[in-house]
């Protein structure tokens, strides 16, 4: 790079290898020392580290950083750049042109369920649903959880956890309820009963059968009626975005495998359930029980037998 001062402007010479928007192209910039950076059509300031005029275009409708305009690459120029000035990419084709993945998939996404390729969560008449599960509400709430998680899923991973008919890994699911139910004891005795009881519950081994039941290969209205069992899930949408969107649930998919393949401790016979009260627990052969606040007028998350 080189440069020249020109009517008290600074006028730089971009090589082929520099650009303050991250791409590779010829061409030149002006700034002005200690004000404002100027690049092809707008000008940025380096002190508001935003732009002093906004994008012509909104490239992602879907995505809240887009609108707004005066950002440069969503606010996250460590893990994207920006040769077009239109968007923010992390990641090259074959050919070397920029592309943004979860813009990519998300577009895909929409397009899988328009044209149904992707199956329908099914709505809340769809699913055999017994009063004996609880209120309503709680199955109203994995319905909505599991479209979000769904299409957060495939938007970052693609088809890594959803399958061509969009129904999410079991394992996938079953990571996310450890990772929201049982973090909390994790590497203790605890945990691995606990773990023992999701497997149990994967492989259905109490009689008779219930809504936390997939008999070793989920459905996508098993994994709704299990995730309806879990406030944890339906009752917590931000912890599990969460979870999803910051790659937490990954860390827990080597215990979701153990589970999937029949883990055991013990006797093999451990459960879990939560929502437990003080006065409840004597109906319960308790293995483990972790105390929580998370359950209004209960006390306890158990693992029994």
């Amino acid at each position: 790079m080189s440069g020249e001062k020109h009517n008290s402007i600074y006028k730089i010479s971009l090589g082929r290898n520099y650009c303050r928007f991250g791409g590779a192209r010829e061409g030149w910039a002006l700034a002005v020392p200690s004000l404002f950076y100027a690049f092809w059509k707008r000008w940025n300031s380096p002190y508001i580290n935003h732009f002093i005029s906004p994008d012509s275009i909104i490239p992602d409708q879907t995505n809240p950083q887009s609108w707004n305009r005066y950002a440069y690459v969503l606010n996250n120029p460590l893990k994207y750049n920006d040769p077009s000035g239109h968007l923010a990419c992390d990641d090259y084709d074959a050919s070397g042109s920029c592309i943004n993945v979860k813009l990519q998939n998300t577009r895909q996404y929409n397009k899988l369920k328009t044209e149904g390729k992707f199956k329908a969560v099914p709505g809340v008449e769809d699913i055999p649903w017994d009063e004996d599960y609880g209120p309503i509400t709680h199955l109203e709430g994995a319905l909505s959880q599991y479209e979000s998680v769904r299409r957060e899923l495939f938007i970052t991973y693609g088809f890594q956890y959803v399958d061509e008919n969009g129904k999410i890994d079991d394992k996938v699911v079953m990571s996310l309820i450890a990772s929201t139910e049982l973090s909390s004891v994790r590497g203790s005795s605890t945990y691995k009963e606990a773990l023992e009881g999701l497997s149990n519950q994967y492989f259905s081994t109490k009689s008779p059968s219930g809504p936390m039941q997939c008999n070793g290969q989920c459905s996508i209205t098993d994994q709704i009626l299990w995730t309806s069992q879990m406030e944890g899930f339906y009752n917590h949408p931000n912890s599990v975005r969460n979870n999803v969107v910051t790659g937490a649930f990954t860390g827990y998919l080597a215990d979701a495998n153990l589970a999937a393949h029949g883990f055991s401790v013990g006797t093999d016979d451990s459960w879990f359930w939560g929502n437990v009260s003080r006065d409840e627990l004597s109906e319960y052969s308790v293995v483990a029980k972790i105390p929580t606040n998370a359950y209004p007028g209960t006390d306890f998350f158990i693992v029994y037998r």
